[in-house]
């Protein structure tokens, strides 16, 4: 089931001379924005405070972040349940008062004969209050190793100073608009408070059961040049991996980039934190290291050098200092007061969390088998308030039932796929093959 943890996540592509022949560019995401419409439209309000467009970098403007990828209007069993799981996150979040932009970024599946979702799908979207930005299709069909990458696309949202991913099947249970708040408040409000840093680092991930960061909620902060740079870093583990001979074309001592020194200097997981505390948790070795998991690790902690790594009840923040990532503090509990504001479920307690503190129970990411539009025992729900549900996925059909009803749009029951477009294994097979090709590919190059 780990192995289906991102299964309706979207995905990336691999630089320069990787399998695909460019890099995208920033142009290569077309927008269309959406007034909200069908709940309260005092809540669409962005956050305010923005410097003006151009070279300088925006303040305090924030977006929730989803990625569909694969999509088909020919074969739209491969996007729908996650095109409703969106639906319904927006819907949480404005029903809890959230007014921060909520986007998704579509990819289009590389053989569809279309270059956008269905008038319909696009409408449901934009009358929830998402933003539709399209993102450049591949040119031949991805494994799920490079898809899961393509997330990483959202440094490309320049005009946003924070972004918070989530995979396209995590749903948000309130409001989370505090997290950003705490990354990069008000100035003044901060020094009110007596306070000379934030509470939050400009990038925050979430330890997981089996990943020191999880792949499926994560906040970044995008700027002008951060996208190239991390598809330099994909490119230049590649072209390390192609030099291994003999054995799996990821090296657990160097990983993306980095030797663990032991110390302070090492990873944790829920299942390690007994051999992080004997310091033995030195290789690059858990859940995705070799793919998105890895690499986000590695990019809010060693190439940025700025995060807060949130580990249960305690979170870590970790600095550059003199060009190394430094462990400058520990603080623990210092978000429960926050990070959830009008909770939508009051009765779901199951909401699949490894540690009860905040934002662990902010947000259900359903992983694996467990997605509500595969249940399908579930989908002749009862009218009444989603509020009422007592379970996490009872109340996701409520609240897309809800949706329908104000939207004016057909569930689809009984059309969804298993799977993804791009399946549901991240495997270091599928990078070995990806190797392979690469180095065909650059064999053929020389020979020319």
């Amino acid at each position: 089931v780990l192995l289906w943890v991102l299964s309706a996540v979207a995905i990336v592509v691999l630089g320069n001379a990787v399998i695909h022949s460019k890099i995208f560019s920033q142009a290569s995401i077309e927008t269309i924005d959406a007034p909200f419409v069908g709940l309260r439209n005092d809540h669409i309000a962005v956050a305010a405070d923005n410097t003006p467009n151009g070279n300088t970098q925006p303040r305090r403007k924030w977006a929730y972040v989803y990625l569909m990828a694969g999509c088909d209007s020919t074969n739209p069993g491969n996007h729908l349940g996650m095109l409703y799981n969106v639906v319904v996150a927006a819907r949480v979040l404005r029903n809890a008062g959230s007014k921060v932009d909520i986007v998704v970024m579509v990819e289009m599946f590389h053989s569809a004969p279309n270059d956008r979702l269905l008038p319909e799908e696009e409408r449901m979207l934009r009358e929830s209050g998402v933003k539709i930005k399209y993102m450049e299709r591949s040119n031949e069909k991805m494994t799920f190793h490079e898809a899961t990458l393509r997330k990483f696309e959202i440094l490309k949202l320049t005009e946003y100073s924070r972004v918070l991913y989530m995979d396209a099947d995590v749903i948000p249970f309130c409001s989370m608009d505090d997290l950003f708040d705490l990354s990069e408040p008000d100035p003044q409000a901060l020094a009110d408070q007596g306070l000379t840093q934030p509470v939050l680092r400009e990038n925050m991930v979430l330890t997981w059961t089996s990943s020191p960061a999880n792949g499926g909620f994560f906040m970044l902060r995008p700027a002008p040049g951060f996208y190239d740079e991390i598809q330099a870093i994909i490119e230049r583990q590649e072209k390390e991996a192609s030099l291994i001979t003999k054995g799996p074309k990821f090296n657990q001592t160097r990983g993306w980039g980095h030797v663990f020194e032991g110390g302070d200097d090492v990873w944790t997981t829920f299942r390690h934190i007994e051999d992080r505390k004997k310091g033995l948790n030195k290789k690059w070795a858990w859940h995705c290291e070799h793919g998105d998991q890895g690499l986000l690790y590695y990019w809010v902690k060693y190439h940025r050098r700025d995060v807060s790594i949130i580990i249960g009840p305690t979170t870590e923040h970790w600095v550059d200092r003199d060009g190394s990532a430094v462990l400058d503090h520990r603080d623990s509990l210092v978000l429960d007061k926050y990070a959830c504001v009008n909770d939508q479920a009051p009765l779901v307690k199951d909401r699949g969390f490894p540690s009860p503190a905040l934002p662990y129970t902010s947000f259900r990411h359903f992983t694996g088998p467990n997605k509500p539009w595969l249940r399908a025992k579930i989908t002749q729900i009862e009218k009444g308030e989603a509020a009422q549900a007592a379970g996490a996925d009872i109340f996701w059909w409520q609240t897309l039932r809800d949706a329908s009803l104000d939207l004016n749009f057909t569930i689809q029951f009984g059309t969804v796929a298993q799977t993804t477009a791009y399946g549901r294994s991240n495997s270091k097979e599928q990078l070995d093959a990806k190797i392979r090709k690469r180095v065909q590919q650059m064999e053929g190059n020389t020979t020319r």
